[in-house]
């Protein structure tokens, strides 16, 4: 009988161990170096250095598109 008490109240203690582990490692901030956050704005922004903009339907290729004007030197 003393031996099962003790192997539940090991048992429960592994349990809130790994749970404890687990919430501990959820909670993590993992901090973004400034490559990192400089890659990210890049993926935000496209991917290539383009800088025009697109009005219309029409015949000319803009970013894949069809469109009436293409206006270029835009920032």
């Amino acid at each position: 009988m003393k031996k099962q008490n003790r192997l539940k109240i090991l048992f429960g203690l592994m349990i809130l161990t790994v749970a404890g582990c687990w919430l501990f490692n959820q909670s993590k901030e993992i901090p973004l170096s400034e490559l990192a956050l400089e890659n990210v704005e890049a993926l935000a922004n496209g991917e290539g250095h383009e800088n025009y903009g697109c009005i219309g339907d029409g015949e000319i290729d803009c970013y894949g598109m069809k469109v009436a004007i293409r206006v270029d030197g835009l920032r």
